[in-house]
């Protein structure tokens, strides 16, 4: 799981308001990421609509870009492990046995290549999404991000949601 963020911010409503600017670099929004929502405990039921993150098309080229490359360095660790038991519990020895590591290990390397984002603006705050749903429980939020100024901002716009302490 990714570290959070130092700027948090916790909001007791499963509906925050996000500040009008992409999340990542500050400029106008011109799209929406929707994070797979974490986990509800006890059976509670999911939220009426996900989370819309406002983004740029440039900043979300480079998170989906980075995911990518995350995706292809765990494809690649799969392919080395499995791959290796496989040709061992099929008897193979030798060269055979290093043939698995190879391929998992140059997928690893094309994942590795595919998180360096050579598009990303001067101004972006994180190469990942710049905002995380750090911890939860029924409608408390704690939000983690990248840019103290965005926190500062969506702590402003949430005022009325706040949680204790904040």
């Amino acid at each position: 799981m990714p570290r959070p963020y130092p700027n948090q911010v916790a909001v007791l409503t499963e509906r925050p308001t996000f500040p009008n600017e992409c999340v990542c670099c500050g400029e106008k929004p011109t799209d929406v990421y929707r994070p797979t929502p974490p986990g509800r405990l006890q059976g509670l039921p999911p939220p009426d609509r996900p989370l819309e993150l406002p983004y740029c098309d440039e900043c979300l080229r480079h998170v989906r870009k980075y995911q990518m490359g995350t995706t292809w360095i765990l494809l690649g660790v799969i392919v080395a492990t499995w791959g290796f038991v496989f040709t061992r519990s099929a008897g193979g020895s030798g060269a055979w046995l290093a043939v698995p590591p190879a391929i998992g290990g140059a997928l690893a390397v094309f994942g590795l290549a595919g998180r360096r984002s050579p598009g990303i603006k001067p101004n972006c705050q994180a190469n990942d999404v710049s905002v995380r749903c750090v911890w939860h429980r029924r409608d408390e939020y704690r939000f983690s991000f990248a840019s103290q100024a965005y926190a500062e901002k969506f702590r402003a716009a949430n005022e009325r949601s706040l949680a204790k302490g904040e």
